[in-house]
């Protein structure tokens, strides 16, 4: 599933009910495939990790996210390596769904204006598939267009993200009180040593 996460000023902005950046089932133009969700045209179809393995199999993409997870995932890959092995069906399967992909962004940025756009995990560092992000973006005519050049690629892994987010919410957080945790710990020092039959 495709995902996206937004900043604003330096803050991730996490909507209503904390659902912000679930890009994945935005309707599409011309997309009719049906999605997982049971809708038709969703983002997911033709821009996700299983819209490329279903343009590789020749499946339909509901049908393969029925399938193992696992398998789906070890097959996706297969497909990236052979893209970077210099494979044309694989290579020329990458750029279409960058492509697609790079249309999107075309409207996030009608809306948004973002100073730029980090393209993230295997997919997003494929570079097939920013290429035909890119070439998409090149050719996009509009006054509100992205310019190639606001589009870099982040190596960071999903772990470093978790960290990363941690960290910014529970260290570099404005509301962290360090006073207040190290009052906390000394009166929890002290009930420790008062706890009858302790010593």
């Amino acid at each position: 599933s495709v995902g996206a996460s937004f900043f604003m000023e330096g803050n991730i902005v996490r909507g209503m009910g904390f659902g912000a950046g679930q890009v994945g089932h935005m309707p599409i133009t011309g997309a009719k495939e049906k999605c997982y969700c049971g809708s038709r045209g969703c983002l997911n179809t033709v821009a996700s990790g299983l819209a490329i393995l279903a343009r590789s199999e020749g499946v339909p993409y509901a049908e393969l996210a029925q399938g193992d997870p696992e398998a789906n995932t070890d097959r996706l890959l297969e497909v990236l390596e052979r893209s970077n092995a210099g494979e044309p069906d694989a290579i020329r399967i990458l750029r279409a769904v960058g492509s697609r992909f790079g249309e999107v962004l075309g409207g996030f940025t009608a809306a948004f204006q973002p100073e730029q756009v980090l393209l993230a995990g295997q997919i997003g560092r494929n570079p097939h598939f920013v290429e035909g992000v890119k070439e998409f973006v090149a050719k996009d005519q509009r006054p509100t267009r992205l310019n190639p050049d606001r589009i870099a690629i982040s190596s960071m892994t999903v772990a470093q993200a978790a960290v990363f987010l941690s960290l910014s919410k529970f260290v570099f957080s404005d509301h962290l009180d360090m006073e207040a945790l190290q009052d906390n710990r000394l009166q929890h020092s002290v009930s420790e040593n008062h706890i009858p039959g302790y010593h």
